[in-house]
C-alpha cells in the first residue's frame, strides 16, 4: 500500500511539477550566468 501510495504521489507531482521543477532549474542556471 505504501509503495502505491508513493508511485501514485510521484506520478501526481511528476505530471503536476515537473515543468515547475525544471523552470526552478533554468531560472536558477540564467540567474547564476547574470
Amino acid at each position: 500500500i505504501g509503495i502505491g501510495i508513493g508511485i501514485g504521489i510521484g506520478i501526481g507531482i511528476g505530471i503536476g511539477g515537473y515543468w515547475y521543477w525544471w523552470a526552478l532549474v533554468l531560472s536558477n542556471l540564467l540567474t547564476s550566468k547574470y
